[in-house]
């Protein structure tokens, strides 16, 4: 029996070895890093606007309806390990939050919960987290928000 796999895996390597396997993947590997630094570059793009965007005028406006909505917007979320990080912003600008989730914290004795650690966030983070989170492209975080906001506006009487 072990001869019939010695002599198939001898089989495997020289079927392997017929194929022009090194060539496919050098071309693999160069349109992958071409795909890879065009989205870094669209990302990144994105990520300039959304700043622009936060320190403008509009920007301003945006971040008073939030506070008076007493309201946040999440770009993106990621839950492991029963904590979440997440990414928005709200009237103190965009914002990263590292708390805890998950079933555990309801059965947590008083005092045993940790508070969420909020900290201030680069935009390249929240377009990226954005992406990730919503299955959008990198230039359509703007449009987006702007469309929450709307919402946001639109709820009040």
């Amino acid at each position: 029996m072990s001869q019939k796999w010695l002599d198939a895996a001898r089989r495997y390597r020289q079927a392997e070895e017929r194929q022009p396997k090194a060539l496919i993947s050098q071309l693999e590997v160069q349109a992958r890093a071409e795909i890879w630094r065009l989205w870094a570059a669209k990302i990144a793009d994105a990520a300039r606007d959304l700043e622009q965007f936060v320190h403008s005028e509009e920007g301003h406006a945006a971040r008073a309806l939030l506070g008076a909505a007493r309201r946040h917007i999440i770009f993106g979320e990621e839950r492991e390990g029963g904590y979440a990080d997440v990414s928005f912003i709200d009237v103190a600008g965009l914002q990263k939050s590292y708390e805890p989730h998950g079933t555990w914290t309801i059965y947590a004795k008083p005092g045993e919960l940790p508070k969420p650690k909020i900290m201030p966030m680069a935009a390249r983070d929240a377009v990226q987290d954005f992406v990730l989170y919503t299955k959008k492209k990198p230039w359509e975080v703007l449009p987006w928000l702007r469309s929450e906001l709307d919402k946001i506006a639109d709820a009040v009487r």
